[in-house]
């Protein structure tokens, strides 16, 4: 059961983002990030993906 409690606990952190358009820093959910979906801008409501190089910067 311990294994599973470390898992949720990975999967409910959050990471700082910057917005491509507007350049607002945000956090987002890890578990979004990882399973490439689609992000929205907490600031200015731009819809965004991260590519590969902006997963690399936030690691």
């Amino acid at each position: 059961m311990m294994n599973l409690d470390s898992l949720r606990f990975f999967r409910n952190r959050t990471k700082q983002i910057t917005c491509p358009s507007c350049s607002n820093s945000s956090k987002q959910q890890s578990s979004k990030i990882a399973k490439n979906q689609t992000l929205i801008c907490a600031h200015c409501g731009h819809y965004f993906t991260l590519t590969q190089r902006d997963k690399e910067k936030i690691s």
